[in-house]
């Protein structure tokens, strides 16, 4: 059987199809083989296909599907795998292969671009396979995964600790803090709560100390205790809703381990750098590092700002046909990351939860021009921000001028804006710039 060195790869979840670039110059022609899973020898029939120093190409289709041809790859062959995008390879398929969108066609479009890469000339979007790397975003990848998981878990829990504390008695839910510090203990129904009311009302304040209680927190019990009546409640509500405290806490104990774990990861190579960037942001975070991280695979400083919204999934889609003209977000993007995006954008805007910040001043003024979708203007704007690939340069709202410089911060102190200089002012026109590079005004 023949052995090929420029072979395009469309990954299923069942099968993988092989396509082959040859001298023929009807691409659309090029030859092409499909191995199925069911087989138990797949691996073996992929190995006698592959030549030595192969180039293969495939698409990045999720690591789940990927990883078992990498296998392959890595341990069995001295090939090359890299990796295209979908753009890249639906626009060499158009261009070169056929309009037609096929497994076998995508495959010969891969091929295609695995030829071009062989003889030097790889296309945009286009890069090689760095399995140390992708170790590692994986890995963060799956961190990120779990955390979000245990995110929506607590709140699930709270959201059904919080209805079970209502059935108990209404003001149980409304006074929750205080009603959690007892049910931790046991101390679940309105007679339970009274009687450690009365009960502590004797004690010294050493022996309450000595209990982990202070004072503040005590007299918050007691009021609650004044204001329940003395009733009992069905045996099975309360230990249910004391299996789901337990449940919570152990919940909430796993998050705080996997938020450990991503904040040790973003703060080492190859992420820490781009990390200690973006930290510069007001309000940002290490997980909402790590989400952006995981949705640039590991690789954000070679994105743009376009590309960060896309793989962020708040790019804007535009239609428009005759008189019709609207757009509609994508939210095609990490799901992590587009949720990271938008909890960092609200919390910056409200002023009760961070402090004055260019964020807020960017939506003030959208929003003081009935801008019709502020909001989602102003969570493009801080991603796009965070897309700035200039290492030595402030990653926020900081302008090259010095008079624009001057004039942001004092919109940001809330003193009188510094008068706009006219535009010749700030930049000389342009005979007067080649003037003075010709040494035309030189005494």
């Amino acid at each position: 059987m023949s052995l090929y060195s420029a072979i395009g790869v469309d990954i299923g979840k069942d099968s993988l199809t092989f396509a082959f670039a040859t001298d023929s110059r009807n691409r659309s022609r090029w030859p092409v083989r499909t191995i199925t899973y069911d087989n138990p020898d797949w691996h073996l029939k992929v190995l006698e296909l592959i030549a030595p120093d192969a180039i293969i190409c495939a698409e990045p289709t999720g690591w789940h599907y990927l990883t078992p041809l990498l296998t392959v790859i890595e341990q069995m062959t001295t090939a090359h795998l890299w990796l295209a995008s979908h753009d890249a390879s639906r626009a060499a398929r158009q261009s070169a292969i056929s309009a037609s969108k096929t497994d076998e066609m995508d495959a010969r479009a891969l091929a295609y671009i695995a030829d071009r890469i062989a003889h030097g000339d790889p296309p945009r979007n286009v890069r090689a396979f760095d399995s140390q790397l992708e170790q590692q975003v994986l890995t963060l990848r799956l961190y990120v995964n779990k955390l979000a998981r245990l995110t929506r878990e607590s709140t699930r829990l709270q959201n059904q600790i919080d209805a079970f504390a209502h059935s108990l008695w209404p003001l149980l839910a409304q006074r929750k803090k205080t009603y959690l510090r007892l049910a931790e203990r046991g101390i679940l129904t309105p007679r339970q709560i009274k009687n450690f009311a009365v009960m502590h009302i004797a004690r010294t304040t050493a022996e309450r100390k000595a209990d982990g209680w202070n004072g503040q927190t005590l007299r918050f019990i007691d009021a609650l205790a004044r204001d329940l009546p003395d009733i009992e409640v069905n045996p099975v509500v309360a230990a249910t809703l004391h299996e789901l405290l337990v449940t919570l806490r152990a919940n909430d104990a796993q998050e705080v381990a996997t938020c450990q774990v991503i904040h040790a990861i973003v703060q080492q190579p190859p992420f820490a750098e781009v990390t200690r960037r973006w930290m510069t942001i007001p309000a940002c975070t290490l997980d909402y590092c790590a989400a952006f991280h995981v949705a640039t695979h590991g690789q954000a400083e070679q994105y743009t700002a376009d590309m960060l919204k896309a793989v962020t999934g708040i790019n804007p889609l535009a239609y428009s046909s005759g008189q019709k003209d609207s757009a509609r977000q994508s939210r095609k993007g990490y799901r992590p990351a587009l949720n990271a995006v938008w909890t960092w954008a609200m919390h910056l805007v409200n002023p009760r939860r961070a402090a004055d910040n260019p964020v807020r001043d960017y939506y003030t003024e959208l929003t003081a021009r009935n801008h019709a979708h502020a909001f989602t203007a102003t969570r493009n704007k801080l991603v796009r921000n965070c897309g700035n690939r200039n290492p030595h340069r402030p990653r926020f709202l900081h302008h090259p001028h010095p008079a624009v410089r001057q004039r942001l911060a004092a919109r940001r102190s809330h003193r009188h804006p510094v008068p706009r200089r006219r535009p010749h002012l700030l930049h000389p026109p342009a005979d007067e710039r080649h003037s003075r590079r010709a040494g035309a005004n030189r005494p």
